[in-house]
């Protein structure tokens, strides 16, 4: 025998021992897995695996989408707001790389644009790309010269990027033309403060809090300012300050998302079918109108029936999807397409979720259905339930007159 084969072989009785403790073990998992089962329902056990019917509907937009994006932004590349909804549709879907590429390609053909300049400036920062960023908010600067909030836009990708001296000469050439700005006077004490410079730090971040009382979360950055200059009394009061602000007992929960129809949403799934299915519409309503113009009517009603067609998909595998059932009414409306069916599937829109959206596009649909007794009453809803929004009392009181002559 190799003398070294003892390290490899084991013994009977050690290879028994193991048999008996991996049984042991085997029967315990098991044991666990029968408890887990019986206080686990079966319905709750398949809402863990299964893909919900809105997740479903969210795959069939996805898909399709990009298609509809790529077609429309080739055939009318100059079009700065389809640029943007294909945009919207890459965010959402935290595709930065087709995001940047889209603008960017809309740049090229419309350099002066200071809304895209803007808009790949922002993506870029919110990437971490703040080179790019910094590139396009002077970019979007020099075509706006006014535009003052831009210099701390500026200033604050250049303290992200490291490069503090050059935010400070940014930003005390903005406060010099625009001085009562407590988001100026933040970046400057952030930026002397990386510099150490905690006297010049203070300064500014002292011009905050006499700017705006409101401003507490400036309160920590004080706080470690007078920890720095060794005035521990000073910096225990912006502490505790900054502790008291209601706004930081909630920093760092996941809190809801409002939507365009005023509704807290939590979940992520509800946000983006809101979304795909607005973009969608938009898509629709504006590319049919552009083909129109350009005589292109075939191209127009091909957009429209592969529109219909991916709602209709959508709904197959989320039947009465409230968001979905609204945005194919209000593309209907909009395209003067169909008009008893946008009111049949803004009727589903708001038997699903009686929001103040969803009963102001189903007045849209009665209105176009020349029903203005039944779009008034939906109106009306729309405008108690959202009385601030300006748009659904101006419809409103439009269809009242007309409804009165």
């Amino acid at each position: 025998m190799n003398a070294h084969s003892g390290h490899f072989q084991q013994s009977d009785g050690d290879s028994m021992g193991k048999k008996v403790f991996l049984l042991s073990t085997l029967s315990m998992v098991i044991a666990h897995l029968a408890i887990a089962a019986f206080f686990i329902s079966p319905s709750s056990a398949s809402s863990i695996f299964d893909v919900t019917a809105e997740q479903k509907a969210i795959r069939v937009l996805e898909q399709h989408l990009p298609m509809v994006t790529g077609r429309l932004v080739r055939d009318f590349p100059n079009n700065i707001e389809l640029t943007k909804l294909a945009v919207e549709f890459h965010r959402y879907r935290q595709n930065y790389y087709k995001a940047v590429k889209v603008l960017e390609r809309a740049l090229r053909l419309n350099p002066g644009n200071y809304d895209l300049c803007k808009s790949l400036a922002e993506l870029a920062s919110e990437n971490g790309d703040y080179e790019k960023a910094i590139k396009y908010w002077e970019k979007a600067l020099s075509i706006q010269p006014d535009d003052w909030k831009l210099y701390n836009k500026i200033a604050d990708a250049l303290i992200s990027a490291g490069k503090y001296a050059k935010a400070i000469e940014k930003l005390e050439a903005k406060i010099k033309v625009s001085p009562l700005s407590a988001r100026s006077y933040h970046l400057l004490g952030l930026a002397y403060m990386q510099l150490g410079d905690y006297e010049k730090s203070k300064e500014y971040l002292e011009k905050v809090y006499k700017t705006d009382p409101e401003y507490f979360k400036i309160h920590y950055l004080l706080g470690k300012v007078y920890r720095r200059l060794k005035q521990p009394e000073k910096a225990k009061k912006h502490m505790q300050l900054y502790r008291k602000n209601p706004n930081e007992e909630s920093k760092g929960k996941k809190g809801p998302i409002r939507r365009g129809d005023g509704d807290l949403v939590y979940d992520q799934t509800k946000v983006e079918i809101d979304a795909f299915s607005v973009i969608l519409a938009r898509l629709c309503i504006l590319g049919s109108e552009f083909y129109r113009l350009s005589g292109n009517d075939d191209d127009a009603k091909a957009l429209f029936e592969k529109s219909e067609d991916i709602f209709e998909q959508g709904l197959v595998v989320a039947p009465g999807q409230a968001d979905m059932c609204r945005e194919l009414a209000f593309m209907y409306i909009s395209t003067k397409n169909k008009p008893g069916k946008a009111v049949e599937f803004a009727k589903k829109a708001v038997e699903r979720r009686g929001s103040a959206r969803n009963y102001f596009v189903l007045g849209l649909a009665y209105n176009e259905n020349a029903n203005m007794e039944q779009a008034l009453s939906a109106l009306k809803k729309a405008v108690e339930l959202e009385p601030g929004n300006k748009r659904y009392k101006k419809t409103y009181n439009k269809i009242k007159r007309k409804k009165m002559k």
